[in-house]
């Protein structure tokens, strides 16, 4: 497949709130915002979202982390869940024609933990968050790990979007790796042969590392850069890199509350400022233009795989992506991953680790990095 890119700066429609309205007018399947808490990358989309299933009957689907937060959300009928919006349609009670005034302020809405099985056709325990519009099923509240637990294909009919939260998990770790598995199986799920089906991804901060941000090809993304990513068939994906200094008014209100100062304060005005701790230092990334290498081994454990090479100067080594299971040299240091094409090597784990801490390796990117330090027992907080 040939792909496309063509970088744009979007001009923001307000100082104080994102607004979605370029990455909608550009008609992509896929649209991904990367931006600071507070700027609004969430209420668009469920303003989007919940329209369509008042004038539409069209359904939605919003994916979060973890089940604690399915609970969080479907506490006290889903308070949390509808309170922008609710806000929303009383301090604009004409606005779409009324529509969402009428439904949440003069009608009733509800998030309800349930059971959901038979509306998904699995045999086994799936909880999730019911969403409902005056007694209507309008969508679901659901965390990655229950995706497991659905058959392909068992998803209801109406649901049009797909509204992903944190598709660039603030914290790596070996499970954060398989996000991007986890989209396609979700999409393939819902709409394995419809062209209608929309996707909204929000991420609170850049990692340019990030092994998903890579696959989407918008690794090299600048603050303030919107991506446009074309295949053969057309406009794929638009992913957007918000800078917050276009957001002057928000910015200041969030500077003068009670929060934004005592952050300040304690030196943790960090979390707002698209700022990963586990990024990867300049020093620890494979230059873009690196050193001739040979392999050395392909490396399986708990991780999963990734390809060692090494500098043919012996000075650096450079760590890949797996490209294959047919390499010969499929090396593991735990004797449990032995198996016809993995070789057991553990003098291999000590020389290694002498190598990390010599701070001889390099890596493409940091979901490799994650793999590398997983499959040698490395802490990775420690690392």
């Amino acid at each position: 497949m040939n792909y496309k890119i063509k970088i744009i700066n979007p001009r923001p429609s307000s100082n104080l709130y994102y607004n979605w309205t370029k990455a909608d007018s550009y008609a992509c399947p896929i649209r991904g915002a990367i931006g600071k808490r507070g700027i609004g990358k969430t209420f668009t989309p469920f303003k989007t979202a919940m329209l369509s299933a008042i004038e539409n009957n069209n359904g939605f689907i919003y994916v979060v982390e973890n089940k604690e937060q399915v609970k969080t959300l479907a506490q006290d009928k889903g308070v949390k869940f509808f309170e922008a919006l609710k806000q929303y349609a009383i301090d604009n009670p004409k606005t779409h024609k009324g529509l969402l005034y009428k439904a949440l302020i003069e009608g009733n809405s509800s998030v309800d933990e349930d059971e959901l099985e038979e509306a998904f056709n699995t045999t086994t325990e799936l909880k999730g968050g019911t969403i409902r519009l005056n007694n209507n099923n309008i969508g679901y509240i659901m965390a990655w790990d229950d995706f497991a637990n659905i058959k392909r294909n068992n998803f209801p009919l109406s649901i049009k979007y797909i509204l992903i939260d944190e598709f660039m998990p603030e914290i790596i770790d070996k499970n954060s790796l398989k996000i991007g598995r986890k989209i396609v199986s979700l999409v393939q799920s819902i709409a394995r042969s419809r062209k209608d089906i929309i996707i909204y991804l929000m991420s609170n901060a850049l990692r340019r590392t990030d092994n998903l941000l890579e696959r989407f090809k918008c690794s090299n993304i600048k603050l303030g850069e919107a991506y446009i990513i074309s295949d053969n068939y057309g406009p794929l994906v638009y992913m957007e890199y918000i800078n917050p200094d276009n957001y002057k008014e928000l910015n200041k209100k969030q500077d003068e509350s009670v929060a934004g100062r005592l952050a300040v304060l304690l030196g943790e005005d960090n979390l707002d400022k698209n700022i990963f701790r586990d990024e990867l230092k300049d020093s620890e990334l494979i230059g873009s233009e690196p050193k001739p290498s040979v392999l050395l081994c392909c490396l399986e454990g708990k991780g999963g795989a990734c390809r060692i090479e090494i500098t043919k100067n012996h000075k650096n080594i450079y760590v890949f992506e797996d490209y294959g299971k047919n390499v010969k040299r499929r090396y593991c240091i735990d004797s449990k991953y032995i198996s016809p094409n993995v070789m057991y090597v553990p003098e291999y784990k000590n020389y290694l680790i002498n190598l990390y801490y010599k701070n001889m390796c390099k890596f493409q990117s940091t979901a490799v990095k994650i793999i590398f330090l997983t499959n040698l027992n490395i802490e990775i907080e420690k690392a």
